[in-house]
């Protein structure tokens, strides 16, 4: 082989090494991907399993689509949503939620959160519809007996833990706390004095779900101290599941 064949095998081969570096090496098809459309689709809050809520607006929730790997692969605010968006052929999940993060605890501040699976074909659109969004922590009020208040003086509360979480309603706090549903073991915890005596009872349910109201409400009930004249104070709670006003 003279120097000249060898020269131009040489450049030959750099050419194609070139053409490579340079971006000619083989992308993903277009016929790979579809179009998810968003603009006739909608994200709605039920207070209920099929009862809508007009009272919270979702114009400020977070939207994020995630493939099938677990990776969010596109967000943004339901305001702000593009009328559709090309993805590649793949399964995906659509994830709406609340502004920022859910906090452990929020008083009178429910936290949403909804997702819906949907697939991307090669080269056709997919409809998402309605995703629904529904409460994602856990609801909890409480609430005293007028004949328990009748025999209580001074300050008195209320705590209430879930997980890690605690809120703690104070002197016949009426206001609603939103605590993350981290864990299923609710407690409560009483603190007042009653007839002139410290009192302190607790109780717990080992049940607590997200989505749930637990409406705790304290009374009266005959105690083992009633020879001595003094009244037991017990908890009781009475669960609501997707059916609340927020």
């Amino acid at each position: 082989m003279t120097w000249k064949n060898r020269y131009s095998t040489s450049l030959l081969c750099l050419c194609l090494a070139g053409a490579q570096l340079c971006g000619c090496s083989k992308s993903e098809p277009e016929e790979a991907h579809g179009t998810l459309a968003l603009a006739d689709g909608g994200v709605a809050c039920s207070l209920t399993e099929h009862v809508v809520s007009r009272s919270v607006s979702v114009a400020d929730f977070t939207v994020g689509i995630v493939d099938a790997a677990g990776q969010t692969v596109r967000s943004f605010t339901w305001s702000e949503r593009p009328a559709s968006l090309e993805l590649a052929a793949d399964n995906y999940r659509f994830v709406a939620a609340s502004p920022g993060e859910e906090p452990a605890v929020a008083w009178d501040a429910p936290y949403y959160y909804g997702e819906k699976s949907f697939e991307i074909l090669p080269l056709q659109q997919t409809e998402l519809g309605t995703v629904t969004c529904t409460l994602h922590g856990v609801k909890v009020t409480v609430s005293y007996s007028s004949e328990l208040l009748a025999l209580v003086s001074g300050a008195y509360r209320t705590t209430v833990t879930l997980g890690d979480a605690s809120a703690v309603f104070a002197d016949g706090d009426g206001r609603a706390a939103y605590l993350r549903a981290d864990a299923s073991s609710l407690k409560v915890r009483f603190e007042g004095t009653v007839e002139g005596e410290p009192l302190v009872t607790e109780r717990s349910w080992s049940d607590a779900a997200g989505g749930d109201w637990w409406q705790i409400n304290f009374g009266l009930v005959p105690s083992t101290a009633a020879s001595a004249g003094r009244a037991g104070v017990e908890a009781k709670a009475e669960i609501k599941v997707r059916d609340y006003e927020n």
